[in-house]
């Protein structure tokens, strides 16, 4: 889905914006999800957890390299919404749990100013067996 979006742009701004993507869009072999009244806590892989507000507001969750972002989760007609947004552009996670409790997917959407159009892709989670 980056390349795609990249292949728009001029050869000079390709690898900045892949690299810069790619470190905003990284994939995960693992998220763990846990809902509390006052949060929701969100932890890929094995990094720092991501713990906004679970009413929408707004918190701050800062990124192993540093960039900073707001990052707001609420739950909305059964999905999860999670959004990071930072001066360099915006990504949307929404979570939908299958029927069964089986299979986690997050549809990704990331949207910069600097980028031709949104990149669009599906990440899919089985769920860890006891």
């Amino acid at each position: 889905a980056i390349e795609r979006v990249v292949a728009k742009m001029s050869f000079l701004t390709r690898p900045f914006a892949r690299a810069e993507v790619k470190a905003a869009s990284p994939t995960f072999r693992r998220v763990t999800l846990e809902a509390a009244p006052d949060a929701i806590t969100v932890t890929y892989d094995v990094g720092k957890p991501v713990r906004p507000p679970s009413d929408g507001s707004p918190g701050q969750w800062t990124r192993d390299d540093g960039d900073v972002y707001e990052v707001r989760a609420r739950f909305e007609d059964g999905l999860l919404r999670q959004t990071f947004k930072n001066p360099g552009g915006e990504r949307l996670n929404v979570f939908r749990l299958s029927p069964d409790g089986r299979t986690l997917t997050i549809d990704v959407v990331v949207d910069s100013d600097r980028l031709p159009e949104p990149i669009r892709y599906q990440l899919v989670f089985e769920r860890e067996r006891p």
